[in-house]
């Protein structure tokens, strides 16, 4: 088993846990292996407020909240999804696997 991991500081902006995401992957990736699905696991979720800041770490910027903020207005009046992150299809070509 593989593991690895991306600490920064504590963000609500689905564009930077994307990017962490990514980066992620590109340093386990491993050309001629044959991959599958798996999980990613977002640990110490806590609301804003609920942490102490590290002295020397970078903090989030106040317009990165706005948009946060703002995507999660447009999602909650047009459902869920309606914005989102990144390439994804409509009707995308793989989906969860059902045990027979």
């Amino acid at each position: 088993m593989c593991q690895s991991s991306v600490r920064r500081y504590p963000t609500n902006d689905v564009r930077l846990m994307t990017q962490y995401a990514t980066e992620a992957v590109s340093r386990i990736f491993r050309p001629g292996f044959r991959y599958s699905k798996a999980e990613v696991l977002l640990m110490d979720i806590c609301q804003p407020g609920e942490f102490t800041d590290d002295l020397f770490a970078v903090n989030q910027p106040v317009s990165s909240d706005r948009l946060m903020a703002a995507l999660d207005s447009i999602n909650g009046k047009w459902g869920r999804g309606t914005l989102c992150t990144g390439s994804v299809p409509v009707t995308p070509d793989w989906g969860m696997g059902h045990a027979p």
